[in-house]
């Protein structure tokens, strides 16, 4: 199966399709950035969506992990074709749109960015171990530049302790040298198809 440079970029969910409250004033971009992030958490995520969708250094934090730069925030996500068999997803809804929040970036830039909120249930069926059943809000900062931190659990969520931030940001920091991120794109190419592959088996 050969991906085109074309396809390395194209939404695997239809921005125009996504569910919404209809009284949210959504743009095309917020659409976008909703679908790149279900993309990814659905497997069919590239370094060329990432590269497109993400600054340079965006945030990516969960209960376990801290990304804190667009490389590790790829080693984070593009790796889910690689621990699981499958996935499915019951419910993607953009919930809330609050413009304008104040927010920090990987490098504490304060950036200004619009807050999207997705009630999301999503089923991540692991090649070992059992499925894991994810109930959760994702939640994206937009701005034009591209999404500046993605979370997926609410904010008050996400342990900030010590020893459990350090944690997370060594995690963020080992995926991507470790599991390997497509370094151009060629390499994005064969990494999407074998990818593809995987999901549809």
């Amino acid at each position: 199966m050969s991906i085109s440079a074309e396809s390395l970029s194209k939404f695997y969910n239809d921005p125009n399709k996504i569910d919404a409250d209809p009284s949210l004033p959504l743009t095309d971009l917020h659409r976008q950035h909703v679908a790149l992030v279900l993309d990814l958490f659905q497997g069919h995520g590239t370094m060329t969506k990432i590269e497109n969708g993400f600054v340079e250094d965006a945030v990516y934090e969960d209960p376990v992990a801290y990304a804190k730069n667009r490389m590790e925030v790829a080693g984070q996500l593009l790796h889910i074709p690689t621990v699981t068999s499958s996935t499915h997803t019951h419910l993607a809804k953009i919930a809330s749109l609050t413009p304008s929040v104040q927010t920090t970036t990987g490098s504490n830039r304060s950036v200004t960015a619009d807050e999207i909120h997705v009630d999301f249930k999503h089923d991540l069926v692991f090649k070992i171990g059992p499925t894991y059943h994810l109930e959760t809000t994702l939640v994206v900062f937009s701005t034009k530049e591209g999404i500046v931190r993605f979370q997926d659990r609410k904010s008050e969520s996400i342990p900030d302790n010590g020893l459990m931030m350090a944690l997370r940001k060594l995690n963020g920091i080992i995926a991507p040298k470790v599991a390997g991120v497509p370094r151009d794109q060629k390499e994005d190419a064969e990494w999407a198809a074998a990818n593809e592959k995987k999901m549809n088996q």
